[in-house]
């Protein structure tokens, strides 16, 4: 690509050899350097756009999507949890709107219940709540989401109709499609859209959607209306707002240290745990993304794709890249494949949805039998001591070194632990990194025989905090 300078020149030498010259010789060569340079700067960067890889612009990545009906994610409002005892009776449904404040509502999901393993599930149904008594109070926790813009679109289908769409611009995935009055289910899977005839969820640019419906094309006069939520991050809520949310009717009640303890959860205010939003798909991503979904739902090529088959079958449950496998073998010879998964949050797979997978997914399996199971989850608390040059926190920057080693499979944090080191000293304001140390525990207890966790740990990952202490020596 020619520089503004080199069209200057080359304009240059052409009024030369015609023995042009003058000013207004050079207001021409100056306006004609400059149309030919911003000319081919469009054209460059018209280029650049056309390509899935190489385009910068976010709208241009979801047009290609389009094109390939992939269906960019458009991300996940905050997630609210409530404790609360009830003084009178509640009936929620979902998606019904639980608290009111200025700037935003809460909107209900579901509610939590622990099983007879100590397992935390969310029940997406509806729920019916009697009022407590003082003489027996009884406490409820329910989930829902926080957003500030709500969108409804309705639509009566025309002959030979194949989709509606909202142009809304930054929408989330948080929402709910009815036809005729009936809720259905829904995908941003296409094979998912003619295989199981599920609606079909396309994002538009500026993360808007289209929705394909059920065995196109579709028959007149049916009603389709369509609920979005936007999409807000917990960072843009008023958090003194936030703290202020309260149940009509209820009082919030504290969560027990216990139980945050295991959930990993800290309390914003008294009942009211607040979990960040999960972000769109980012411009480096989708391209991966894309091409992953798009061959994946043709062919499986290798082992490993089914786990990322599984990721995309369970977006709300299993953590993007968060899959591992073991091949194993019963007393009769059969080969068994075991997936493990990273749990985005607290909600597992359940038995019904297992069953569901293996059903709709049976044509891809290559072996006898195979199982789905949450990975092995280790809670590791880094005690790390640093002297700095000035009294400048860095405790962002190491956790954010942290993360990179946090929630992944096949991570040996013994091997990794020089490296981890190093990586803290290069921090600018650390001067030295005096000692690090950590601290495995699992359900509670303090493992001491670390050798234990390395001898098996295809199927472990970790989730790791830090406790720093920061030392500043004076001169």
């Amino acid at each position: 690509m020619k520089s503004l300078q080199d069209y200057r020149n080359l304009y240059r030498s052409i009024a030369n050899n015609l023995n042009l010259q003058g000013d207004s010789v050079e207001v021409l060569v100056q306006m004609l350097a400059n149309a030919s340079y911003i000319s081919e700067v469009e054209n460059v960067a018209y280029v650049q756009e056309a390509s899935l890889e190489k385009a910068v612009l976010m709208n241009s990545k979801i047009q290609h999507c389009m094109n390939d009906m992939y269906s960019v994610y458009r991300g996940q409002c905050p997630r609210i949890i409530l404790r609360f005892k009830p003084n009178k009776y509640f009936s929620f449904s979902l998606f019904d709107e639980i608290v009111t404040s200025n700037n935003f509502s809460i909107y209900y999901l579901g509610y939590l219940e622990e099983d007879k393993e100590g397992n935390v599930n969310t029940i997406s149904a509806p729920i019916t709540i009697p009022p407590s008594t003082d003489s027996e109070p009884k406490y409820y926790t329910i989930i829902g989401f926080l957003a500030e813009q709500k969108v409804e679109k309705n639509w009566v289908t025309e002959e030979g109709q194949y989709y509606v769409e909202c142009t809304e611009d930054n929408l989330s995935n948080d929402m709910y499609v009815k036809i005729d009055g009936e809720s259905v289910e829904f995908t941003r899977n296409f094979s998912d859209h003619i295989l199981k005839d599920l609606v079909f969820d396309l994002t538009l640019p500026s993360f808007g959607s289209r929705l394909y419906l059920p065995n196109p094309p579709y028959e007149a006069n049916k009603s389709i209306n369509a609920v979005y939520y936007k999409y807000v991050s917990l960072s843009s809520v008023n958090t003194s707002e936030l703290k202020r949310a309260i149940i009509k009717g209820a009082e919030l009640v504290s969560f027990e240290d216990e139980w945050l303890d295991k959930m990993g959860y800290e309390e914003l205010t008294t009942g009211l745990i607040a979990l960040n939003s999960e972000a769109p798909d980012e411009v480096p991503t989708i391209h991966y993304k894309a091409n992953r979904d798009r061959y994946v739902n043709s062919i499986l090529r290798s082992n490993s794709d089914i786990g990322t088959l599984l990721e995309e079958y369970f977006p709300d449950i299993v953590l993007t890249g968060g899959t591992t496998y073991k091949f194993t073998s019963n007393e009769n010879g059969e080969s068994l494949l075991t997936i493990y998964y990273i749990p985005k949050g607290e909600d597992r797979i359940t038995l019904d949805e297992k069953d569901q997978f293996l059903k709709d997914r049976y044509a891809y399996f290559i072996t006898d039998e195979l199982y789905i199971n949450p990975g092995i989850c280790y809670d590791v608390t880094y005690n790390i001591d640093v002297e700095l040059f000035e009294n400048l926190s860095v405790d962002d920057e190491i956790k954010s070194i942290l993360d990179n080693y946090s929630k992944k499979f096949d991570v040996n944090l013994e091997e990794k632990a020089s490296e981890i080191s190093s990586l803290i000293s290069k921090i600018s304001n650390v001067k030295i990194v005096r000692s690090i140390s950590k601290d495995y525990i699992r359900n509670g207890e303090l493992i001491t025989n670390i050798e234990d966790i390395y001898n098996d740990s295809s199927n472990v990952y970790f989730n790791i905090s830090a406790k720093i202490n920061s030392i500043i020596k004076s001169s």
